[in-house]
This record gives structure tokens, C-alpha cells and sequence, in this order.
């Protein structure tokens, strides 16, 4: 017997719209409505900023969508005391957090999950992944989530590396993120040769960025500039998991497009 289940894939861009403006709120509206059972979201703030608010995006979104989250920081700053920002932000007297990051959000039962840094030499930014092993309606699988650097060397060096970290791919695994790589880049060939794309075509009804500009009454483009043009998003599954569809779906809460996959993985022996 097959369980079905719904994965998205999410660059959530701080909650920072295509418009600039900041709203976690937006981010949580789009995920109520396309109803997942497994998220992956990259570049997720845990009290890091204050154009953010401060806000604690991982424990906001856990409890707006009453989802279990594993969350997985890549930088980690030092922790400030909230009242040398702002003595408004709050009465007690504590340290900021100050984390970036990937999380996973799921409505199954996290058995364990782990996260580490990747090798980012000089490339834009610290990269890592968190990856979880979950029991959704009694199939145990492995969600990884990542977010690669911009490099196409880094790139590859990073895979190999999450790849030697992972153990055995016999339990069904899904591996999701942003990996800053076009479909027909080596990056992305690599990936292949373990996983399924669950996409099977590259047309731009696949496009991940940018996120378009839309106006929500006329369902036009505010400006061109922000016609989505590539595929940068993916989840891919090992071949023990079905797909059933998947689709793209835009909005203006963050400069990226999330991808969502309906699936069906086989039930747990």
C-alpha cells in the first residue's frame, strides 16, 4: 500500500517580498493553501534582524501552520541582549538568537534530525542543509533540505559532500531546496544520478524565479522585470517514491517561487 503526501519547497527570502516588503504572515498564507505535509523552506531568520523585527520565523510559522519543525541554522552571529536594540521589543531581558537557515516543517512524527554547514569557500554566503527522518501515516523517509552556494565548483564540492554524509538511500528520501543551479547545469546532472527530478519538463511553467510581481485583481505583471525566467528549486525523490503531479505557485511573498509535489511513497515493512 502507497501513502500520498504533499512536499513544498520554499527559498522564503526572509520573508521579504518581491515588493520588499517583510511579512512571515504572507509566507504562512501561501503554505495554508497548498496544504503540505512535508515543507522545506531555505533562508529562514530566527531573531537575526531588525528589518525581520526579530521575529523567531521558525517557532512563528511551527505554530501559525501546527506543524512540527526541525530547523537547521548555517550562521549563527553572536547573541545580542534584545534591550541594547530595543528596550520596546520586549520586557524580559534576553539574548537575540540571531540565526539563519534551512527548517523543515511536517504534520508526520520527526524521529530525529540533523544539520551541519557545507563547504562554502568564499562563495556568497555560509551553505549547509538539515535533514530529518520522519513517520508520516506509518512510511519512515528521509527529507533532506538544502541551499547551494552560487559557485558551480562550490556546487559540486558541496554535493559530494552531503552525499558522503548521507546514510543508505533505501528508505524512501526526498531531497529539496534551492540549489542556485539551472536544469541542465553539472550541479544538477550530479543530483540525477541518485534522484528523481519530479519535474519532467523545463518550459517556463516550471520557473521558480523570480517570483513574479502580480497584481492580485488583474493577475498581470506590474513590470516584466519580474517574469520568472529560471529553475533554480527543485525536490527530487529517489525512484521507490511515485510522483503524482506537480506545480509551481506564485505570489508576492518572497522573491521565489515554491514547488509543490504530490507523492507517493511506499508503506514501511
Amino acid at each position: 500500500m502507497n501513502r500520498d503526501l504533499t512536499v513544498v519547497s520554499y527559498n522564503i527570502h526572509s520573508a521579504i517580498g518581491i515588493d520588499n516588503r517583510y511579512s512571515l504572515q504572507r509566507i504562512a498564507d501561501v503554505l495554508s493553501r497548498l496544504k503540505p505535509n512535508i515543507v522545506c523552506l531555505q533562508e529562514v531568520q530566527r531573531e537575526l534582524a531588525e528589518e525581520t523585527g526579530f521575529e523567531d520565523q521558525p517557532a512563528v510559522l511551527q505554530a501559525e501552520l501546527d506543524l512540527d519543525g526541525s530547523y537547521g541554522p548555517t550562521v549563527s552571529l553572536e547573541p545580542v541582549d534584545i534591550e541594547e536594540i530595543d528596550e520596546d521589543l520586549g520586557d524580559a531581558e534576553r539574548d537575540l538568537a540571531r540565526e539563519f537557515g534551512n527548517l523543515i516543517l511536517t504534520d508526520g512524527t520527526v524521529e530525529s534530525f540533523e544539520y551541519d554547514t557545507l563547504p562554502s569557500p568564499d562563495d556568497g554566503g555560509q551553505r549547509g542543509y538539515v535533514t530529518a527522518v520522519i513517520t508520516y501515516a506509518g512510511t519512515e523517509l528521509r527529507v533532506v533540505n538544502t541551499h547551494l552556494g552560487l559557485s558551480p565548483k562550490v556546487r559540486k564540492q558541496q554535493l559530494k559532500e552531503l552525499f558522503a554524509r548521507l546514510d543508505t538511500l533505501e528508505r524512501p528520501t526526498i531531497l529539496a531546496g534551492d540549489f542556485n543551479a539551472r536544469p541542465d547545469w553539472p550541479a544538477i546532472e550530479l543530483i540525477r544520478d541518485r534522484f528523481d527530478d519530479v519535474f519532467t519538463n523545463d518550459d517556463n511553467e516550471v520557473f521558480t524565479f523570480p517570483s513574479p510581481y502580480v497584481d492580485r485583481d488583474t493577475q498581470e505583471y506590474y513590470h516584466r522585470t519580474y517574469t520568472p525566467h529560471r529553475r533554480i528549486d527543485y525536490v527530487f525523490c529517489t525512484p521507490n517514491v511515485a510522483v503524482e503531479s506537480t506545480e509551481v505557485y506564485h505570489s508576492l511573498a518572497s522573491d521565489h517561487s515554491p514547488i509543490i509535489a504530490h507523492l507517493s511513497v511506499p508503506e514501511s515493512d
